[in-house]
């Protein structure tokens, strides 16, 4: 039985969480637009993007000679870009390197990316709950939502997997749509598997092999995910965005690479548009007439 100080604690734990989701819910049904620098940010911000994820250069084979622990963005590069513009600002760290998370908050970032294309400083996820800002985690199967819920997520998008060999920039920007789709049906098969195990009696297997409590893996299997989920990998064609909505993301997470489109400007107006208004089939095919289905980077 929790004591009165475990009881509090929780409670303000809880409480501080639902603020940190309500901001990631200002990003549903709009567009997070990745970006190096000032311009693109404010090119970002013309365009109607809701929010911005700031991040440097870190190059894949800069990933191996760090013994896989990449950097995140100068705090200098992110300043810039906060005092420029009037967009939230997120902050991409490496994943499980809190160090790297606090020192984004204390440049006064509106939340952080933990992302796999920097690397894996810690394997075991630290407590999201000791930050005071959301944390955005990619996840690829329902272990994975499990356990970044329980550490204190604030919202979610699929994991993307990079080809060795590639810049990490060249990784995130190759089309990906297939790895979203893939994640959804994934999680959604294993909660049946869930469910299947615990008519089985066997759901207290998973409370040990996933260090969650089996109340809060239930909690999850029963009443769905209900933090933000964002689509993410390569994403810069309207009709992907639309298509990505559709199959129940919440909000769409645009690549770097849609800088290098032939009108980058007129790109980022039509996914915005095609984000927000997915069910409009009328809209989606004009916006596919005018930047087609394929056509990539200038």
């Amino acid at each position: 039985m929790s004591t009165p100080a475990e009881k509090e604690k929780q409670e303000k734990q809880e409480k501080n969480l639902a603020k940190k989701v309500q901001l990631m819910r200002a990003f549903e049904g709009g567009v997070i637009v990745i970006v190096h620098t000032v311009a693109q940010a404010l090119l970002a911000e013309r365009c109607g993007a809701s929010g911005l994820i700031v991040v440097g250069r870190t190059t894949y084979q800069n990933v191996k000679k760090n013994g896989k622990v990449a950097r995140a963005p100068d705090p200098l590069q992110v300043k810039d870009v906060m005092d420029n513009v009037m967009l939230p600002a997120i902050a991409r760290v490496s994943i499980g390197h809190e160090v790297e998370a606090r020192v984004m908050q204390s440049s006064f970032v509106n939340g952080i990316d933990e992302s796999e294309l920097l690397g894996q400083a810690d394997p075991e996820k630290f407590d999201y709950h000791k930050l005071d800002i959301p944390v955005i985690v990619c996840v690829e199967s329902f272990d994975d939502v499990v356990q970044a819920i329980y550490a204190g997520a604030a919202a979610l998008r699929p994991k993307v997997k990079g080809a060795n060999g590639l810049s990490l920039e060249t990784a995130e920007d190759t089309p990906h749509i297939v790895q979203n789709t893939v994640v959804l049906d994934t999680i959604r098969a294993n909660i049946r598997e869930y469910k299947k195990l615990r008519r089985d009696g066997k759901l207290k297997e998973k409370e040990t092999k996933l260090n969650v409590p089996v109340k809060s893996i239930e909690e999850v299997m029963d009443n769905g995910i209900r933090l933000p989920f964002f689509a993410h990998g390569g994403i810069i064609h309207p009709v992907d965005a639309a298509f990505l909505m559709s199959s129940g993301y919440k909000g769409v997470i645009v690549s770097v690479q849609v800088f290098q489109c032939k009108n980058p400007e007129k790109r980022i107006r039509s996914l915005v548009l095609a984000t927000k208004h997915y069910k409009d089939n009328d809209l989606i095919a004009k916006l596919a007439d005018d930047h087609g289905t394929s056509e990539a980077v200038a």
